[in-house]
């Protein structure tokens, strides 16, 4: 039996900066991305596996230090004489200036480096096709004519787009379409570049995603893998290991029972209890009818709920409790403000205006009340 280890999208030295988090806290993620790696290259040790596949988006290019670049040479030669096969992504690109030209790797490291799909063989009997990104934007469909040649098993490995389930807000690179996988004749597609663990098709797996090994925002919850695939008799199997340190969780808080600040704390902080977030990155959201009478300080609900999590991020999307059907018949000018807004919300195309305009009208009954105005 040959094993492979396969996962992809690591971004080593991410930012984080789409999270809200303070630099001491994305410094600290980008140590555990570190720690990742180490973790992924002791599970190969475990399981005896005989190479260990990466399928682009190791590192990010624009971001990527000299520093981290040689902390991964350095893990990669102590796994030796396991092999690593590497295909660049799009953020991990084979250009000019990329570390994978620069770096004198070890002798177990090959990186594909051609940007049409070539053969690399891994034991008598098993090869793998790779393709490596040469551009952040590589468009090419590489399987649009592409058929394996020879005997044997043939493993695919490649970051790409299929295009038959594109995640919202993510580009098609490389893409392909699963009739391409099947056409051309592999045993076994090992891909990269969505974030999300997918095996498909689900009665008889051909192609697969592990995911990012960690999460990287509170829109990739719950658990993160790598691919442990076994080769025998010209049968590919392919289990998903589950191997991510760090979680990120989003809970709900109604704050339309609240009679003040100190009820949401306490919601927010028995949540965390019940739910043990202690060492979670945790974004709470607050929603329902809030009364006017609450003083809604987030950055006090920060301060002082903080500590019973990892990292907390608050999303505010409670809405004023006033009764503005009786407001808006007023003969003031709180009741002609009132009045105005209703009418433009009734007007808003989106649910993005909507919120735009509850929180506007928020802020102007709070100021006409003479309350402090504090960003909701």
């Amino acid at each position: 039996m040959f094993k492979i280890l396969h996962f992809a999208d690591l971004h080593l030295d991410a930012s984080f900066s789409r999270v809200g988090m303070t630099s001491s806290v994305a410094k600290q993620r980008r140590e555990e991305l570190r720690s990742s790696l180490k973790c992924i290259l002791n599970k190969a040790l475990e399981l005896g596996v005989d190479t260990i596949t990466i399928a682009g988006d190791l590192y990010e290019h624009d971001r990527v230090s000299p520093d981290t670049m040689n902390f991964v040479k350095k893990e990669f030669e102590a796994i030796a004489p396991i092999p690593v096969v590497i295909t660049p992504g799009n953020h991990d690109p084979f250009l000019p200036g990329s570390p994978y030209r620069q770096i004198e790797w070890s002798p177990n490291v090959f990186i594909f480096s051609a940007s049409e799909l070539s053969p690399h063989t891994l034991t008598s009997g098993i090869t793998i096709w790779g393709v490596a990104h040469n551009s952040p934007s590589f468009r090419v469909n590489v399987l649009e004519r592409f058929k394996v040649t020879g005997d044997g098993v043939h493993i695919l490995l490649l970051h790409a787009s299929d295009t038959s389930c594109v995640p919202s807000g993510k580009e098609a690179h490389c893409p392909f379409t699963p009739e391409q996988i099947t056409r051309a004749g592999v045993n076994f597609a090992l891909l990269g570049h969505y974030h999300k663990a997918t095996l498909s098709p689900k009665d008889k797996p051909l192609y697969g995603y592990p995911g990012d090994p960690e999460p990287l925002g509170f829109d990739e919850e719950g658990l993160h893998h790598v691919f442990l695939v076994e080769i025998e008799d010209n049968e590919v199997t392919v289990q998903m290991i589950p191997i991510n340190a760090v979680d990120y969780r989003t809970i709900e808080t109604d704050v339309s029972e609240a009679l003040s600040i100190e009820d949401i704390k306490r919601s927010i902080r028995k949540k965390g209890d019940e739910d043990h977030l202690g060492t979670c990155f945790v974004r709470v959201i607050l929603k329902g009818a809030l009364s006017p009478d609450v003083d809604l300080d987030l950055e006090a609900i920060l301060r002082d709920c903080h500590e019973s999590f990892r990292f907390m991020d608050i999303d505010n999307r409670s809405y004023p409790a006033y009764d503005l059907e009786t407001i808006k018949d007023e003969s003031t000018v709180r009741g002609a403000f009132v009045s105005k807004m209703l009418r433009y919300l009734d007007d808003c195309s989106t649910s993005e205006d909507k919120y735009v305009a509850q929180r506007a009208l928020l802020y102007g009954l709070r100021a006409l009340d003479g309350r402090e105005i504090e960003p909701v």
